[in-house]
Parts: structure tokens; C-alpha cells; sequence
């Protein structure tokens, strides 16, 4: 009896350990999650820094990013990657060739970087080499390239920090589609900007704009989505609609035929959750089914379907996200799954095999907290802002405190007695560190 009782405890433990996922954002080439505790983790590409970790290599597998607790909301891009704090503060790291991370600079960063001041940001969008950001008041705020005036401030030359849309106060979500952009206000309506040569805008024509303006005239618009050339959004009433490319089905009409305006996407009228990828479009019914029409990713093959089909018969489907042939799903039980495009990891599976069907993206086993309780000594608070402790310390001569760069600096330590020492931190920027003693490292965030 007690070796069923033993089995039964480590099959729930395994089973409670999957469910660990809050949200996910799936970029060019890799993803960002955030799990129940709040914590931020990170995997596929990293060429640029945008895992965040600290480095420039690869995973293949969850890693997790600092050790704050408090992310609420993330969007990951082609290259770089961005996110909010619970107090409302802005962050971004990764591929900055553009400006697209907001700092002021055209450097690139490998560990997430506050972006001016403020603390009144509640919604951002990372796309193809520039980012969108909406504050608590309305405001809608771009940067990075602008070439096609994809940033809609009538001009065409990038922005290396946050820059005011317009006037207008009342914008709600808003996506990028590699050179344009759609964005919802709180009134129902549909903006859109950039260029146009799908019909990606709306408007029934090809030409571009180089601000705001308007999608036809309906004021019930619930949602929309948004990538490369081609829009789908989703309206009050449960359906959906689309427009712009149409090579692959995408649209979902039936047709390959571009659309110049939005387009009924079928009869039914039970939809609540849509996104859009290069060729492909998602979306998930009241009853928690998921659905896929394009080019078909998800379904057990490649080839393309131009009406909505359902992808499994799983029924417990919460969003989807999807970039660049690559897909991350959330069920309402807590559990991430993905498939499509793995070359680089972007999958989280611990591969770089495509998978034409879901694969179960674990939930890391290794956080601060057990990082801390593996080794002999223990650094706290971390992060912390202008005192560190390191307790149970024999060599404490030896320690050495480094940037992510290598570089070390010189700290003031106090014994506070035989087995505690007292850093003064204070003089450090904000960072990320590596604390080494004798053979062992640890990490530590300054804030």
C-alpha cells in the first residue's frame, strides 16, 4: 500500500508541476513565458541577447530571466523582446540595431533594461524591428525602424525612444505587421497605417499611410491580430473576419484571393480568441476547441486549408500565439504546448526538430530558490538594491564580483560575524552580476 501511495504522490506532483504556465508570447525565432509565480523564463534564439539571460547562446529549453517575480505582461519580436513589471515599468532587451528597444541607443541588450522612467505602461507589442506601447491613459506610443511609416507619426525615419502616436486617448491593443500596423481603440473602431500593398490596411486600396486612419465604419470590434500581410479581428458577435494576403488560404474564405477590406471569415459566430501568422490564422471557439486555416500548422501535416479546421480534439484551448511558422498554445489547465518551426529551439521542447503536431513545453524544475538551496553559501536579498549578505562563508577573500561582461569591481565588505559579510552594492548599476567564491558562482540582480 504505501509503495501505490508513493507512486500516486509523485504522478500528482508531475502532473501539478506541468501546470505552472500564466502566459507566453512566441517570437521570429524564440518565446517568452511567464509562470503562475510571476517569474520570467525564455527560450530558442539568441543571437542578440533577446532570451535575456545574460548571453548570446541558444536554448532549447526554458530559462529563466533574472529572479523577479513580478512580470505581468511580455511581447516577444523578430529579435528583441519586451516587457512589463506589475508596477507598471517598461523593459527590453535584444536586437536594438534600430532603435526598437526604446533606450536611446542603437546597442544591443542581453539582460532586460528599463526604458525611461515611467511606471503607467499597460499594453506593448514587439514586431519586425519596431515596438508599440499603450499607457493607463489612452496613449499610444512607437519606435524603432519607420522606413515605411510603420511608427504612424507621418514621418519616415526611426525613433530610438517612446514617441506619442497622434493625440488620440483612447487606444486599447494594437499589433504590428511587419511594415504596418492595426491597432483597436475603446470605441469598437479599427485604425491602421504603413504599407499597404496586400490591402493589409483595410481601406480597399494599395496606397500607404503615413498615419492613422480609420477601417471602415463598424464600431463593434472586440480583437485583432496581425503579421507580416494579412489581418484578422474579431468582432462582438462571436465572428470573425480578415483581409489583406491570401496566398495560402490564410484568410480563411475559402479563396487565395487577397481582400482589399475585411471579410467574413464563415458563418459561425461562436469565436473568442484569434492571432495571425505569416500564411497561417488560429483562432479558438467559445467551447475551447482550436482551429487553423493558411498553411496549416498544427494539424499533423503541411498542407494548406483555406477554411477553418480544427486542429485537435483536445477542448481545453485558452490562447494561442504564433511568429514566423512557430506556434505556443496555453490550455485552461496551466499546461504550454507548441509546434511548427524549431530550428533554433523557438519550440522549448528540448529539440530542434519541427513538429507538425503539439509538444508539451515542461515546466522548468529549477528556479531561484533551488538554485540557492544547491549550493554551500547563500547571497540575499536578491535582487537587492544597496546591501547584499552572504552568509555561511569560510573564504570570503576570495570572492569577486562580475558583470555579465567579465568585468569586476571592487565592493566594501563588512564581517558581520564568523559566518556573515556585509556587501555595499549601492555604487553598482542596475544588473545583472555573477558573485563568485572559490569554485562556486552565483547570480545576483541589482536593481
Amino acid at each position: 500500500m504505501k509503495k501505490l501511495v508513493l507512486y500516486f504522490l509523485i504522478i500528482i506532483t508531475n502532473f501539478l508541476n506541468a501546470q505552472c504556465w500564466q502566459k507566453v508570447s512566441m517570437g521570429s525565432h524564440h518565446a517568452l513565458a511567464i509562470k503562475n509565480d510571476g517569474s520570467l523564463w525564455s527560450w530558442g534564439a539568441n543571437f542578440y541577447g533577446q532570451l535575456g539571460d545574460g548571453t548570446s547562446v541558444s536554448k532549447s529549453s526554458p530559462v529563466q530571466i533574472g529572479f523577479s517575480q513580478d512580470w505581468s505582461v511580455i511581447s516577444a519580436g523578430a529579435g528583441h523582446s519586451m516587457a512589463i513589471k506589475n508596477d507598471g515599468t517598461l523593459w527590453a532587451w535584444g536586437f536594438n540595431k534600430y532603435g526598437q528597444l526604446g533606450d536611446g541607443t542603437h546597442t544591443d541588450k542581453n539582460i532586460p533594461t528599463q526604458i525611461g522612467q515611467v511606471k503607467d505602461w499597460v499594453f506593448i507589442s514587439a514586431n519586425t524591428y519596431f515596438s508599440f506601447a499603450i499607457k493607463k491613459d489612452g496613449t499610444l506610443w512607437a519606435w524603432g525602424i519607420n522606413g515605411k511609416a510603420q511608427l504612424g507619426d507621418t514621418l519616415v525615419y526611426f525613433r530610438n525612444t517612446p514617441t506619442q502616436v497622434g493625440t488620440a486617448s483612447n487606444w486599447k491593443t494594437i499589433n504590428g505587421c511587419d511594415e504596418a500596423a492595426v491597432a483597436l481603440k475603446t470605441d469598437g473602431t479599427i485604425w491602421a497605417w504603413g504599407n499597404n500593398r496586400f490591402g493589409q490596411l483595410g481601406n480597399g486600396t494599395k496606397n500607404p499611410r503615413t498615419f492613422p486612419s480609420i477601417v471602415g465604419v463598424d464600431k463593434n470590434w472586440k480583437e485583432l491580430s496581425c503579421k507580416v500581410s494579412h489581418v484578422i479581428a474579431l468582432k462582438t458577435d462571436g465572428t470573425i473576419w480578415a483581409w489583406g494576403e491570401n496566398v495560402y488560404g490564410q484568410l480563411g474564405d475559402g479563396s487565395t484571393i487577397e481582400k482589399l477590406i475585411p471579410t467574413k471569415v464563415g458563418i459561425q459566430s461562436d469565436w473568442k480568441f484569434i492571432t495571425a501568422d505569416y500564411g497561417t490564422s488560429y483562432a479558438i471557439k467559445n467551447n475551447n476547441t482550436l482551429w487553423v486555416w493558411g498553411s496549416n500548422l498544427g494539424n499533423g501535416s503541411s498542407v494548406a486549408i483555406y477554411k477553418p479546421k480544427q486542429v485537435t480534439s483536445i477542448v481545453n484551448w485558452k490562447t494561442i500565439t504564433s511568429f514566423l511558422n512557430s506556434a505556443a498554445a496555453l490550455r485552461n489547465d496551466g499546461t504550454l504546448w507548441s509546434w511548427g518551426s524549431n530550428e533554433l529551439g523557438q519550440l522549448g521542447d528540448g529539440t530542434t526538430e519541427w513538429r507538425f503536431s503539439q509538444v508539451q513545453v515542461k515546466c522548468p524544475i529549477t528556479d531561484a530558490n533551488d538554485f540557492e538551496s544547491r549550493i554551500d553559501w547563500k547571497v540575499y536579498p536578491n535582487p537587492s538594491h544597496d546591501i547584499l549578505y552572504l552568509n555561511s562563508v569560510d573564504n570570503a577573500e576570495t570572492l569577486k564580483v562580475c558583470s555579465i561582461n567579465g568585468k569586476q569591481y571592487e565592493v566594501n565588505i563588512e564581517k558581520i560575524d564568523d559566518q556573515l559579510f556585509q556587501l555595499e552594492v549601492h555604487n553598482l548599476s542596475v544588473g545583472m552580476y555573477f558573485i563568485t567564491i572559490g569554485n562556486e558562482t552565483k547570480r545576483w540582480v541589482k536593481f
